[in-house]
């Protein structure tokens, strides 16, 4: 096996050779004599004693070569060269950018030439194919209905073991309207924090992003020094967090994140609090106790909380249009001395009726006001 373009020598000894001479033949043609070359490719000559060099071999050089002593019989000593391609690809749509929507379906295909024939790969550079293999084989690749991560740039790689592998490639962009994957709703922080408020979004083409606190437009060419837009890519998605340090009472309130293409846009809203967080009750539903009852309960705050609101009433009995009655009654709990931003207490609710169910409200409290 001889690349295309290399050199190649084909060797015949011979021993006791007399009077005879010694041939080189192409198939049936005469190439030389001993050591003249009977032919005018000048890619031919006779190194060594009866070696046959050819340079810069051509396809048509592929052929059965005979090294012949003519004696009677003759001697012969028989080489065959195959000539070897290394391989080149191409796509046969040439386009180098494909534009596509969300759910359609997609088809690439490429054609290889070498010798021997070259096998062809399917890769997507830096990530997986879009069905989780490492790579598809074949000419062909199929893409349906296309969701938001099948973007990418997808390599069609021929190879024969013959030179460098070949490649071309095909860049699919999946448009579509953007999305949001935020899912956080409120954050709950305090004056002097730092504070990342998230907008987790993809979209394709490119989208604009706008900011707005309490309705406003926030500038991002002029954002205050305590502010910062920060994009950083995550796969398919980018997360447009809006970062802001050494909070201020001015920067609580509500914030709102807009995501806009060609193709549509997508809105997340999110609160910014200094209040407390809705008190969870962490205790069982039953107690262990006749008529006293350990509430205990969870709350988020990063500002110190001053104390508790709890109301109870008996709803043992249900009223007409299912409506609960009782009385409600209040207390007043203060608060432990217990650095945020999570606190947990507890608190013995006395002077209860046996087998008896009651009803709780509980709200914590802070210098900004009661939570939920």
């Amino acid at each position: 096996k001889v690349m295309r373009g290399h050199n190649v020598t084909i060797h015949c000894r011979v021993r006791n050779l007399g009077a005879y001479n010694v041939f080189w033949l192409k198939d049936s043609t005469v190439l030389s004599l001993n050591h003249l070359i009977m032919t005018s490719n000048d890619r031919y000559s006779i190194v060594g004693r009866y070696n046959l060099q050819i340079n810069d071999v051509e396809d048509g050089d592929e052929a059965k070569y005979q090294c012949q002593v003519s004696s009677f019989p003759p001697i012969s000593q028989f080489h065959s060269i195959m000539v070897t391609v290394p391989p080149t690809v191409e796509m046969v749509n040439k386009t180098k950018v494909v534009e596509a929507t969300l759910g359609d379906d997609i088809v690439f295909q490429c054609t290889a030439t070498g010798r021997p024939h070259p096998n062809i790969t399917w890769v997507r550079q830096d990530k997986m194919m879009p069905y989780g293999e490492d790579y598809i084989f074949g000419d062909t690749l199929r893409l349906s209905s296309l969701e938001y991560n099948h973007g990418g740039l997808y390599k069609c790689i021929a190879s024969n073991d013959v030179g460098d592998d070949a490649e071309d490639s095909v860049r699919l962009k999946v448009f579509y309207a953007p999305k949001i994957y935020t899912e956080e709703k409120v954050i709950i922080t305090g004056p002097g924090e730092e504070v990342s408020v998230p907008c987790l979004a993809s979209a394709q083409p490119s989208p604009k992003v706008e900011w707005r606190h309490n309705g406003d437009k926030i500038s991002l060419r002029s954002l205050p020094q305590n502010k910062e837009l920060r994009a950083v890519e995550q796969g398919f998605k980018t997360d447009y967090t809006l970062y802001i340090k050494s909070l201020q009472d001015s920067d609580f309130g509500n914030y709102t994140c807009v995501v806009k293409n060609n193709r549509g846009k997508a809105i997340h809203k999110l609160v910014l609090t200094p209040l407390p967080s809705k008190s969870e009750i962490m205790s069982d539903i039953k107690g262990n106790y006749s008529n006293v009852f350990e509430l205990e309960w969870m709350t988020v705050s990063v500002v110190k909380l001053d104390n508790y609101k709890l109301m109870i009433r008996n709803v043992s009995q249900l009223v007409i249009n299912e409506t609960l009655t009782g009385n409600w009654s209040e207390v007043d709990i203060e608060a432990d001395m217990t650095s945020g931003p999570i606190h947990s207490q507890s608190y013995m609710v006395k002077d209860l009726e046996p087998e008896t169910m009651y009803e709780v409200i509980l709200q914590a409290h802070n210098n900004y006001g009661w939570g939920e």
